[in-house]
């Protein structure tokens, strides 16, 4: 048998072999702990709202207008008759003369039961029951429209039965490669967390659809915070247990078991950041969950001005304004961080890009310099203001580590490790980064314009003299068969060359 015969029926052999694992997964025991998920049968958990946001750069402030006027979210209703319509605040905020934020509106199913003044009836996913609209103006670049999804009876409940659900063995076919099969336990994580991301696109699509801006065509789309309430758990007071840190795991909750950050403005509620991109068995990505215990945050918060919460999207409407405001910084570290990515998309492709200069390339180039040249000139200085006194005194907060020996322990999260502050200071080292590669980058595209435009200068004098010698060809010919009188002016020729 040659090596090459060999090599084939391996290959075979592997794929095969997939289907005797998928086997050994179903006769596995459905009570033991290594081939299951065991989520505890007395613990719940109710999802309340997710936070979606996106963010409107200077290139971008043409399709937010169209997008409140498109929407119907720019008409006139009760309130506007007596103030400016949205597009106006939007353009006197971006002149330096508008609000610092405002809401946009409250959009509702079509079927709700009533509606006030600044509310819109739209169509809604299932899983939500309404949506809370605001914008907000960093300086006078940066527009953040951000976005609360109230959940439903089904948006609440919905993450919970998956998590108690039993999930079969599965197998992924990855095309002429051996296929990935996963057991019980590892096909719950994957469905517990896709629940959840399953919630999060949907808020995501819904913005998206309606109102786009950077987020909606990035690789990893919108920063998104939901909040989940335990029944029994409380993330603030205890580390979670040997038999949950698995079923914590299947809501994209692991790290509680390292630590987790805490915010005195938000008592009893705990803030777990998930990976930025998906890994294995994790496919939840790029967001945060804010995680409690839902007696223990009802009996410590204050509810002044807030009905007595009734379940978990109650909860979630209590703390908009400080989750919202986290959010927004979490927009801005992301935005910058996703100009870093395109810096370096462009600048791997630009070898490949202008190595041959056409003209046509030119508006390109324009195009590319300036929306990302002037978005990053103006952005950059303006989204130092967040972290300015002034600006987080409107809705002051605090976001603080605590290990999870703390939390044991009963200790309060170290005082001076604010996540916030890293990013202030991430925020200053991307910018100065962006500024030193849209520098590089500006002058190679230059240099490639200015170099290609010589080249097709002289390309285009090679062609002018071409087309000028053909035309005296024609020319002479013509003149030459031209009759203008008994005889042509050939003829004439040829008779006295023959004479």
């Amino acid at each position: 048998m040659g090596w090459r015969v060999a090599r084939h029926l391996g290959r075979w052999r592997d794929r095969l072999t997939g289907f005797n694992d998928l086997e050994r997964e179903r006769a596995a025991p459905l009570d033991g702990w290594f081939d299951n998920l065991i989520v505890p049968s007395d613990e719940r958990v109710a999802q309340g709202g997710v936070w979606v946001v996106e963010v409107f750069p200077p290139s971008m402030y043409g399709q937010l207008v169209k997008s409140l006027r498109r929407n119907g979210w720019d008409r006139d209703d009760f309130v506007r008759h007596h103030d400016s319509s949205n597009t106006e605040r939007v353009e006197q905020a971006r002149a330096g003369r508008g609000w610092t934020w405002w809401r946009l509106g409250e959009v509702v199913g079509p079927r709700a039961a009533s509606s006030g003044p600044g509310t819109y009836r739209d169509v809604l996913p299932p899983a939500f029951d309404s949506v809370d609209l605001r914008a907000t103006q960093v300086g006078t670049s940066l527009t953040i429209v951000s976005a609360l999804f109230l959940t439903s009876e089904i948006g609440m409940g919905a993450l919970d039965e998956t998590w108690h659900a039993t999930h079969e063995p599965r197998v992924t076919w990855r095309g002429l490669r051996r296929p990935t099969v996963e057991g019980r336990h590892f096909a719950a994580i994957r469905a517990g967390q896709s629940e959840r991301q399953r919630l999060h696109d949907s808020a995501r699509d819904w913005l998206a659809e309606r109102c786009a801006g950077s987020f909606a065509t990035s690789p990893g789309r919108h920063p998104v915070i939901d909040m989940t309430l335990f029944d029994r758990f409380d993330p603030c007071s205890e580390s979670p247990s040997r038999d949950l840190r698995e079923a914590l795991r299947a809501l994209g909750l692991a790290d509680l078991d390292f630590g987790r950050y805490e915010s005195p403005q938000m008592p009893g509620l705990a803030l777990v950041q998930s990976p930025t991109v998906p890994s294995g068995y994790d496919v939840l990505h790029n967001c945060w969950g804010a995680v409690g215990q839902a007696d223990r945050v009802v009996e410590v918060n204050e509810w002044h001005g807030y009905p007595q919460p009734d379940n978990a999207a109650d909860v979630a409407h209590r703390f908009n304004d400080e989750l919202r405001s986290f959010a927004q910084y979490l927009a801005v570290h992301r935005y910058l961080d996703n100009l870093g990515t395109d810096y370096a998309i462009a600048r791997d492709a630009a070898s490949r890009q202008h190595r041959r200069f056409r003209s046509r390339e030119l508006r390109l180039l324009r195009r590319r310099v300036l929306t990302t040249g002037l978005d990053l000139a103006t952005v950059g200085p303006d989204t130092a203001r967040m972290w300015d006194e002034p600006w987080r005194s409107f809705v002051p907060l605090e976001i603080l580590w605590k290990e999870a020996d703390a939390v044991d322990a009963g200790e309060s999260a170290a005082a001076g490790v604010d996540y916030l502050r890293e990013l202030a200071g991430l925020r200053s080292t991307a910018v100065d980064e962006l500024r030193v590669a849209d520098a590089a980058y500006r002058d190679a595209l230059v240099t490639a314009a200015s170099l290609g435009a010589s080249l097709d200068a002289n390309a285009t004098g090679r062609w002018a003299l071409i087309v000028s010698g053909v035309s005296l060809f024609v020319a002479t010919v013509t003149l030459l068969i031209a009759d203008v009188g008994s005889e042509t002016l050939w003829g004439q020729l040829m008779s006295w060359l023959r004479a």
